[in-house]
C-alpha cells in the first residue's frame, strides 16, 4: 500500500489470528483470496486461497505486520504494503478506497497479478476499520471488462424488451447468487435445491439470454439490473 506520512498506531494488547466464524459471513462465500488486517495494520486473517497465494499460514507467533507478510509491488511497480498505509489513513477519514492492481511472484517464480478491492468492516474487538483485502486475478477482471462491453455493445442496437424478463423468478434468483461469486455447489446449497437443478436452470438462463458462458450471463444481468457499467 502507498505510504502514509501517519505511522500505525501502537497495538494496546496481545494480538491473534481470527477465524473466519469471527468475521462477516459474505467472507467466506466469497471464492476469491482473502486477506484481513487490523487498524494496527496486523495480518489477521488469511483464507486458503490467500494461504496458498503467499505461501504461509497465520502461526502461534502473533500476527505479522501486513508490510512484512504481503510482498506485492503495484503496476508501477511500487511496493503494494509499505509501513505506514494511506488505504487505512483514507478508510479512518471514510474516504473512498480506489481498486489497486497488483503482481504477486509465488514460489515457482510466477506473478500473478490480481485487482485487490479493500472493503472497511468493525472488526470482532468492536473497533474499526479492519480491512478485507479481496484479490481478484486480472485475467478474470479483463474477461468481464470484456464481456461488459460486448453486451453493452450489443445492448445499444437491442431494442427488444429486456432479456432478464423472460427468465422466471427462480432463474433470476440463480443468476444473482452467480453474480455473488457463488459455485454451482453452493447455489444448490442456498437455494436448497439439487445440483443437477441448478445446472438445468443455468442451461435455460444461457438459452433466453443469448449467453455462452456463465460470465457472459452474469455480465448481461449486471447490465440490464443497472450494476455493471461498460467501458
Amino acid at each position: 500500500m502507498p505510504p502514509d506520512r501517519h505511522p500505525p498506531t501502537q497495538a494496546s494488547s496481545p494480538a491473534r489470528p481470527v477465524s473466519a466464524a469471527e468475521l462477516p459471513d459474505w467472507i467466506g462465500r466469497l471464492g476469491v483470496a482473502i486477506w484481513v488486517t487490523d487498524p494496527e495494520q496486523r495480518l489477521r486473517f488469511l483464507n486458503p486461497a490467500a494461504e496458498k497465494l503467499f505461501g504461509r499460514r497465520l502461526g502461534d507467533g502473533g500476527p505479522p505486520p501486513c508490510h512484512q507478510a504481503v510482498a506485492a509491488r503495484t503496476w508501477d511497480c511500487d511496493p503494494y504494503c509499505r509501513e505506514g498505509c494511506s488505504v487505512m489513513a483514507a478508510a479512518t477519514d471514510d474516504r473512498p478506497l480506489e481498486p489497486v492492481r497488483i503482481g504477486i511472484t509465488g514460489r515457482d517464480g510466477t506473478c500473478h497479478w490480481l485487482q485487490v478491492l479493500v472493503v472497511p468492516i468493525e472488526g470482532p474487538d468492536g473497533r474499526s476499520p479492519w480491512l478485507v483485502h479481496c484479490a481478484i486475478p486480472s485475467d478474470r477482471v479483463f474477461r468481464m471488462e470484456g464481456y461488459l462491453g460486448r453486451i453493452a455493445r450489443r445492448s445499444a442496437l437491442d431494442k427488444r424488451q429486456p432479456r432478464l424478463a423472460g427468465l422466471t423468478r427462480r432463474q433470476i434468483e440463480v443468476l444473482d447468487l452467480l453474480a455473488q461469486d457463488f459455485s454451482l455447489d453452493e447455489t444448490a446449497r442456498h437455494l436448497g435445491i439439487r445440483r443437477v437443478t441448478v445446472r438445468n436452470h443455468v442451461q435455460h438462463i444461457l438459452g433466453r439470454l443469448g449467453a455462452h458462458s456463465i460470465q457472459e450471463a452474469v455480465a448481461i444481468f449486471l447490465v440490464e439490473r443497472g450494476d455493471g457499467r461498460a467501458p
